[in-house]
């Protein structure tokens, strides 16, 4: 069975030979076509997203298809709104089905946000992890290292290297421990 395409076109006949529940003949055929209306089967976003305690974080939610999508109203909720915050319940979904909505950390712990589009029973979610961020992680990637030592250098006006820097990870493990 081949599913119809959003261009497809269904015509309804009905034969004159049929009578209808009283028993009465009808005239001639009836025929009618009908456009095939595309339909949203799918809501992509990341199934984690992690932000910083006191920060903010984007992230995209796209509806599919798109040309099902454009112009409907993607519904956000979140599980409580102590740990994560958002910036919009409802959000236009752009011509490629697409919205960007802000997350606000707001105290560590992990919430789970909820999205869902207008006159469907489509729905995703996303897992909201509120982490403590650590003063020397410059480059905001949740490990401190080479990179971060590095910019704190330069922020006091010296130069460094990366690998200088690598050189303080003593114990190897990728990291710079303080």
């Amino acid at each position: 069975e081949q599913p119809l395409l959003d261009s497809d076109e269904v015509r309804l006949t009905v034969s004159h030979l049929v009578e209808s529940y009283a028993g009465i003949a009808m005239q001639s055929d009836f025929v009618q076509t009908f456009n095939v209306e595309p339909r949203v089967t799918a809501i992509a976003t990341d199934s984690l997203l992690i932000v910083a305690y006191g920060q903010q974080a984007s992230m995209t939610i796209q509806a599919q298809p798109a040309a099902a999508a454009k112009g409907k109203t993607l519904r956000v909720s979140t599980l409580g709104g102590t740990i994560a915050t958002v910036d919009a319940t409802e959000v236009a979904l752009d011509d490629q089905g697409k919205a960007v909505i802000t997350v606000g950390g707001e105290l560590p712990g992990c919430t789970v946000i909820t999205f869902s589009v207008d006159n469907t029973d489509v729905e995703a979610q996303t897992v909201v992890n509120v982490k403590e961020l650590s003063p020397a992680d410059v480059n905001v990637d949740w490990k401190v290292d080479a990179t971060d030592i590095c910019e704190v250098i330069r922020a006091m006006g010296a130069t460094a290297t990366p690998a200088a820097a690598k050189r303080a990870d003593v114990n190897g493990d990728g990291h710079i421990n303080i």
